[in-house]
């Protein structure tokens, strides 16, 4: 018994001393887990507390849906229900995070890439009618004649009466080499034309060397090939001794990031910091600096307005911290103060459906973090980038350039035999009040009225050769003189200033070498 005891007790020490051990590295282990891993266990904690929180959330949502589905006085289309949740949810952030359904997600990409597929024409409606704003640039639309303020009465044989601009696009668009007809009516006849789709490239880059061999390049936009389309220009620019160069950014709402910065690389040297973004997450701080791709050298001038935002602000932030270049703006204002960053992600579901009954993608847009200047400042809603010069501009000259098609690369949206004066309010490109503009017929002063639903093929027709005779007694009395650019003329004449001062210094420089 004895023996067979300490038999027992020598193989329980044996299994205390294992389950001794076994503890000591559960300790050891536990306590390196503690040292080693506190990030990883404080986001374990969080994640926990974001599943109650979301379970409860969930349930909460849950009964107050089942209590509209099934006792609110009216019937209620679920769809609507959950996108207006979706979008309260948004709106409790910033005004630049979105849920993006499928449609608006296939549009984005559009901009950002510059391309889709379809006739290449910007449409609205002027008095309920489809009316071409105008045809893009070497788009199929222009390839067959179409021009601004043509009005489209019928696609396909479908009177337009009464369409709204959505399904309009719709059925314009389309997928490359299909084709569509439009009958068009300008000034006073109807006309058809076979327009066949194609891939439209939208363009962001306009160019051309102005008087004083000063070279011009307004960027609409940041999309994907902006890049190559700046370094082109400003190639060409070298090649003809271009002597200065002006950049135009009005009215520019932004895009990529990363153009903006490849486009920066074109104007800094190598090193130089053009732009950090700062957010909640390690992965969203980031310093983007020049590479050594410098390509213009020339004295440089920035033109920005309250309308330029975003990759525009990151542009003339850059050139103006580092002294690269005179931005120039209207008096008294700043630019717009979007200095953030959105990061698009693809969401797996959507209320939507393919033909082959699969669910859509959507998409959200979600601020991540905010975009600083070489010098650290934060680009502000209530601050932007404050020009350097500010040019007094007169009332409505802003509103004016736009409709006008002052910017290079825009149309004049002026409805012809028609003048503009401005007694009341209206919306500029950046969302602020203005002046409203208000179109002159002969003596009588009108708006233009919204759209009609009740028109029909002929009342269109009707109503279309009447505002036909209106304008030809119109433009008979009354003809509009040229707009003028007071911005950019006086750009050029700063421009020139600095040309002078450069060739100055110069001189003064190789005069001191001589002595």
């Amino acid at each position: 018994m004895k023996t067979s005891g300490n038999k027992f007790f020598s193989k329980l020490g044996t299994l205390e001393g294992r389950l001794l051990t076994f503890c000591v590295v559960l300790v050891l282990a536990g306590g390196f887990f503690v040292v080693k891993m506190p990030a990883q266990i404080a986001a374990m904690e969080e994640q926990r507390k974001s599943n109650i929180e979301l379970h409860l959330f969930a349930e909460l949502y849950s009964e107050i849906y089942s209590q509209i589905k099934t006792r609110y006085v009216d019937e209620v289309d679920s769809k609507k229900l959950f996108e207006g949740s979706i979008n309260g949810m948004m709106a409790q952030l910033d005004p630049h995070s979105s849920w993006m359904p499928p449609e608006i997600q296939e549009r984005l990409t559009r901009d950002t890439e510059g391309e889709y597929s379809g006739v290449g024409i910007e449409i609205t409606q002027r008095e309920g009618i489809l009316t071409v704003v105008a045809p893009l640039p070497g788009s199929p639309a222009i390839k067959v004649g179409v021009m601004p303020w043509d009005r489209i009465i019928e696609i396909d044989g479908k009177s337009t009466a009464g369409m709204d601009i959505n399904d309009a696009v719709k059925n314009l668009t389309g997928p490359t080499g299909t084709t569509v007809k439009v009958k068009l009516w300008r000034e006073g006849k109807t006309f058809d034309v076979v327009i066949e789709r194609q891939t439209v490239h939208i363009v962001s880059v306009f160019s051309k060397i102005m008087e004083g061999n000063i070279g011009y390049i307004r960027i609409a936009r940041f999309q994907e090939d902006t890049a190559k389309d700046v370094r082109k220009a400003l190639e060409e620019f070298n090649a003809k001794g271009v002597q200065g160069v002006i950049v135009d950014l009005r009215n520019d709402s932004g895009g990529l990031l990363n153009k903006a910065v490849d486009i920066c690389n074109f104007f800094l040297p190598k090193g130089q910091l053009i732009v950090s973004i700062k957010g909640r997450n390690a992965s969203d701080i980031q310093e983007y600096k020049a590479k050594e791709d410098q390509i213009c050298h020339q004295p440089l001038v920035v033109l920005v307005n309250r309308g330029s935002a975003s990759a525009s602000e990151i542009f003339a932030g850059a050139m103006q911290d580092t002294k690269r270049g005179l931005i120039i703006g209207p008096e008294g204002t700043h630019t717009f103060g979007k200095g953030s960053v959105q990061t698009i992600s693809d969401l797996r579901y959507s209320f939507d459906r393919e033909p082959n009954g699969e669910i859509k993608h959507s998409g959200l847009r979600l601020t991540t973090a905010r975009y600083y200047t070489p010098s650290g400042h934060p680009i502000l809603p209530d601050k932007g980038i404050k020009p350097d010069i500010g040019v007094k501009l007169p009332p409505n000259h802003e509103a004016e350039l736009v409709l006008r098609g002052g910017l290079m690369g825009d149309f004049n949206v002026v409805e012809p035999g028609k003048d503009i004066q401005a007694p009341g309010k209206i919306k500029l490109p950046d969302g602020t009040d203005g002046n409203v503009i208000k179109t002159v017929d002969g003596e009588t002063t009108t708006t233009t009225p919204e759209s009609d639903d009740k028109l029909t093929s002929s009342t269109m027709l009707e109503k279309l050769n009447k505002l036909q005779q209106q304008q030809a007694a119109t433009a008979a009395k009354k003809k509009a003189g040229a707009f003028v650019d007071i911005q950019l003329e006086e750009s050029v004449k700063y421009l020139k200033a600095m040309l002078i001062g450069a060739k100055s210094k110069l001189a003064a420089a190789t005069a001191a070498k001589k002595g």
